[in-house]
Parts: C-alpha cells; sequence; structure tokens
C-alpha cells in the first residue's frame, strides 16, 4: 500500500472520530432538563400516545395523562423508567401498588376571603388497580384529613359524604358523575357560595385528567334534581339535564 494511500485512509479515520465526537458533544448539549434528569435517575427517552392536554414528560405515576382515546392523543417525549418505577415529572421513583392522584379543596390559609371556587391541591396515594376518576372523587368526598385541616383547607366533604359516589364514567370528554341524595347531608350547598365551593373542587378534581373536559352532575340519576337545587336550572352547559348518560351508568 502506497504512502499515500495510507495517509488517506488515516486521515479518513481521524475525520470521522472528530465528527462522531462533535455529535456526541452537540447531543449531549442539547439534553433538555428534562430529559437529563430523566436519564441521570436509570429512566430512557422514548415517545408515546398521550392526551392532547399532554406536554413532554408528563408525570406518569398520576393517573390518566396517556390513558385518552387515539382521536384525543398526540405523540409525546415520555420518561420509561422500567418495571416499578414511573417518572415524577421530575425523576425516576418507586411506583409499586401506587399512585398519586389530587384532591382539591378551599384553604382558609392560602385564600383567607374564601372566594368560593378558588381551590388548592393535595396529593393522596392510592392504589394503580382502581378507576382514576372513581378513586379521586372517593378521596375528595372523604374531605380534609386532620392534618389538612391545620394546614387551612376546608370544604363541605367530610366522614359523613365519603359514601355519595354511586358512579362516575367518562365518555366524549365529560364526566358523569351521580351522587346519592345529599341535599339533607349538605344542605348548605345550595347557596350561591356553597355551590361555587361545591362545583370547583369536584370539576377541578376531575379535570386533572386530560379525558376530561366537562363535568356533569345527577342526584339518584337525575341531573335536574341536582342543578335546581344549586340554582342553576336546566341550560346548554349541562346538557339541558339529560338523564340519559345516567341511564347506562357503571
Amino acid at each position: 500500500m502506497s504512502r499515500t494511500l495510507i495517509a488517506v485512509v488515516v486521515l479518513i479515520v481521524v475525520v470521522g472520530l472528530g465528527y462522531w465526537f462533535y455529535q456526541s458533544i452537540i447531543t449531549l448539549g442539547e439534553l433538555t432538563e428534562k430529559e437529563q434528569a430523566c436519564i441521570d435517575s436509570g429512566g430512557k427517552v422514548l415517545t408515546a400516545m398521550c392526551c392532547k392536554a399532554t406536554g413532554d414528560f408528563p408525570n406518569l405515576c398520576l393517573i390518566g395523562p396517556c390513558g385518552c382515546a387515539p382521536d384525543n392523543s398526540h405523540q409525546v417525549k415520555v420518561c420509561d423508567c422500567g418495571l416499578n418505577k414511573c417518572f415524577n415529572g421530575e425523576k425516576c421513583v418507586s411506583s409499586e401498588k401506587l399512585a398519586t392522584v389530587e384532591v382539591f379543596f378551599n384553604n382558609s390559609i392560602l385564600d383567607p376571603e374564601i372566594s368560593c371556587n378558588k381551590v388548592f391541591p393535595v396529593k393522596r396515594e392510592v392504589s394503580k388497580t382502581l378507576g382514576a376518576a372513581k378513586v379521586a372523587l372517593e378521596e375528595l368526598f372523604k374531605g380534609p384529613t386532620e392534618e389538612e385541616k391545620n394546614q387551612g383547607y376546608v370544604s363541605w366533604f367530610s366522614d359523613t359524604t365519603k359514601d355519595i359516589l354511586k358512579s362516575v364514567k367518562i365518555e366524549n370528554d365529560t364526566a358523569y358523575v351521580d351522587l346519592k341524595d345529599i341535599r339533607q347531608v349538605i344542605p348548605n350547598v345550595s347557596t350561591s357560595c356553597g355551590s361555587a365551593e361545591f362545583l370547583a373542587e369536584v370539576e377541578t378534581t376531575l379535570k386533572q385528567f386530560p379525558s376530561v373536559n366537562r363535568v356533569i352532575i345527577a342526584i339518584e340519576g337525575k341531573p335536574k334534581t341536582f342543578y335546581e337545587w344549586i340554582q342553576i336550572g336546566c341550560v346548554k352547559d349541562n346538557d339541558f339535564c339529560d338523564e340519559t348518560p345516567f341511564k347506562t351508568s357503571n
């Protein structure tokens, strides 16, 4: 082999290695904060179909961000943490048996004037085997814990309302919530501020799930009973109190 040919081969190898090294540095430099956090905590950056309201690197320890139908989903970057782990929005953590949901209450410290419809989240760990919307409402209807009460959280919900949920289902971005007759249990919900507080807590808790954009509530399968009780009546926003979706509730 001639010296010229050897020199050319060496030059190609050196240039090739240099280019690879350069590209490696550029690739590392282009990692976002979330990508780096995923990799540093043992995860792999992948893509997945998640709900349209979900951005890159959602909190997969919460229930719901990637649980929408294909027509309501789009492709985003996610962190695959492997078996029994999940990405909590910051790093990979253990996820065995438990998931995290948020429930929303009023708070007399964070909102001293109690703005009726202003609510704040608290986190609850729940079983992953349960339906997301159902378990979130069940946790909400238990009301604030003693520790949460000490932190200023207040609500119409308490131990006396923990069993008021009959059913909940999600269809076409709407959550249909059927309750037992609560009118004698929490009668003051029928006031203007009381109804605003009630709706804010229920609707915000359900709308944490990207598959829910709207909430319609019924008492014993009858939306009219609920909405007339809270002095809203049957209007377009509640489908004029159509009972049909509640007749097929699970």
